[in-house]
């Protein structure tokens, strides 16, 4: 028998059931958020950095990683990752940040930067922490690893990228050629050069179809490999005057200058030429690229059988060279969790890290203990270009830091006019030797009425 219930006694009734449910849902929401709370009851950990998931699958897998095995390893920190696209905008982000007194904990910092943020007295010295750290004593670094970073016993930043400039050959079209395929085949500039003739192929109009070495000469970084590799320096042995004005560098632009327009060996220089691409379409035997490419080459062109070598040696020279440059991880000063940002660069400049990165990436490391682990060796069986990857990193000169990111806007177009042939080496040095001297004789004298 169904009994009625009067209207108001029934609305009563559901209004009770309608509060216990929203109370119900409180009380649920509240213990979902408590919980929430306690989860994250972690300290946040805030790094910047320039490498990006976005890159590719790989490069995501590697920071996928670097996240679940750091906060496993370290349960009271949460690591949130910010990635900020590379360029100019990456620094004036650090300084704003700075200037509002939430910087982040730690910081990727390109070598071009470190030094200035370092001059402007935004980082931290690391020293007490190294001492603390066996992992990351001095003596863990491959030995051009701390020309960056340091000034004297005070310590900015942790090597963490140890990249250099190379020449990448593609090893079927020197098989082709009859060209021996070893990286150090090469003594000298002049047997780079017949190379390079001997590899260049022309149609019948004379033509160039195949660049024997892609020449690329339109700013400073595509000399100044091959001025270390004839005995060049950049700076004065203290960096307040250039140094680059002198035979290494002159002989250096004149050999490609040579190499564009007397023989021949590249293609025409026009703004759509695409140096990579034509490597990779087997369209040419040498470019200059990095000891990072070969992650690039092996996503894009996976069946390419190619090679790196340093530089070789110049007319003044006393070996092979090159160029190599250390990136960094630094913490702010006014950072508001150096110790768990410290913990993070341990970790994420070590040699596990490093592995991993090995296997994700096939990136190097600056550690020369990552160089004896059986993850290295069974990499170069598997590439044996990696096994050159050291000994083009040691043999290179120094990435010129003090005010680079200022000088660069000064030697690009004095560049640019000695690759098409519409200047001199010796006035385009001459007149960026005066530029470059007025930088560094300002920024010095900054610096000193800055300190007093």
């Amino acid at each position: 028998m169904v009994h009625s219930m009067p209207k108001d006694e029934y609305c009563s009734a559901r209004l009770r059931a309608h509060t216990h449910s929203i109370h119900r849902c409180l009380i649920s929401l509240l213990i979902f958020l408590v919980g929430c709370h306690f989860d994250t009851n972690k300290n946040v950990l805030r790094v910047w950095d320039w490498w990006s998931p976005v890159e590719g699958e790989s490069t995501k897998e590697y920071f996928r990683g670097v996240e679940v095995t750091f906060e496993q390893q370290n349960p009271n920190i949460d690591l949130r990752f910010q990635h900020i696209p590379f360029g100019p905008q990456y620094i004036q982000k650090i300084m704003a940040s700075i200037a509002a007194k939430r910087p982040p904990d730690c910081l990727h910092a390109s070598i071009i930067w470190a030094n200035d943020l370092y001059e402007r007295g935004v980082l931290m010295d690391l020293r007490p922490f190294i001492e603390k750290t066996p992992e990351m004593a001095d003596s863990v670094w491959l030995p051009a690893a701390l020309r960056y970073g340091r000034d004297g016993e005070y310590v900015y930043g942790i090597p963490i990228e140890h990249d250099a400039s190379c020449i990448l050959y593609n090893i079927d079209l020197f098989e082709e050629a009859g060209i021996p395929t070893a990286p150090d085949a090469f003594s000298n500039w002049e047997d780079f050069r017949r190379a390079a003739i001997r590899l260049t192929k022309r149609d019948k109009d004379g033509n160039v179809i195949q660049a024997g070495f892609i020449v690329s000469g339109f700013d400073i970084y595509a000399y100044l490999p091959w001025m270390y590799s004839d005995g060049g320096k950049f700076y004065s042995d203290d960096f307040r005057k250039s140094a680059f004005n002198d035979v290494p560098l002159l002989e250096a632009m004149h050999f490609l200058q040579d190499l564009q327009h007397r023989d021949q060996v590249s293609f025409p220089i026009t703004a759509e030429r695409q140096d990579f691409q034509l490597f990779l379409q087997g369209k040419a035997a040498m470019i200059i690229g990095g000891t990072w490419s070969a992650n690039v080459i092996r996503d894009q062109s996976p069946q390419m059988r190619f090679g790196m070598m340093s530089f070789p040696q110049g007319p003044h020279g006393s070996g092979r060279g090159g160029m190599t440059w250390t990136n960094l991880f630094c913490i702010p000063k006014s950072a508001a969790n150096p110790e768990q940002a410290w913990k993070f660069i341990t970790y994420y400049c070590g040699l596990e890290n490093a592995v991993w990165k090995l296997r994700t990436l096939n990136r190097n490391s600056p550690l020369a203990a990552l160089y004896e682990t059986q993850d290295w060796k069974n990499r170069v069986k598997e590439n044996p270009f990696l096994d050159e990857i050291p000994k083009i990193t040691e043999s290179g000169g120094l990435f010129p830091v003090v005010r680079f990111t200022e000088m660069e806007s000064i030697l690009q177009p004095l560049c640019q006019g000695v690759m098409l042939n519409n200047l001199t080496p010796e006035d385009a040095l001459s007149e960026a030797q005066k530029k470059v001297d007025a930088i560094l004789t300002r920024y010095y004298a900054e610096l000193e009425r800055a300190y007093k």
